[in-house]
């Protein structure tokens, strides 16, 4: 219940039922980098006691390392027990992706 990036999708259509495809949102693959991120982060505070901004330190999938789906992330751990992390979009037309600490997540234009 309480981790709304592992929801599901609803799609609502006026065709049939059945009758449509489901669409993934165009902010998926920053999305997905951006749980990712939250989530070694969280696991890399748990063993050593302050989030880093270095992702090197994080055990992170090597898509997300890469940049391969999105843009390579940037962390900013302003404190040893606070973060924010950026995601950009690989087409700059859409919005770049951020997540807290608290797991608050919000698309903006750059």
């Amino acid at each position: 219940m309480h981790l709304p990036e592992r929801w599901g999708f609803i799609q609502f259509a006026s065709g049939l039922v059945n009758g449509t495809t489901f669409t993934k949102p165009t902010y998926w693959p920053v999305y997905v980098s951006l749980v990712n991120v939250y989530n070694a982060e969280k696991e890399f505070f748990a063993i050593n006691g302050y989030f880093t901004a270095n992702l090197a330190q994080l055990q992170l999938p090597e898509f997300v390392v890469r940049g391969e789906c999105s843009g390579i992330p940037f962390v900013n751990a302003s404190s040893l027990y606070s973060f924010e992390a950026t995601v950009p979009p690989l087409n700059n037309q859409l919005q770049v992706g951020h997540i807290r600490d608290d797991r608050l997540i919000w698309f903006d234009s750059v």
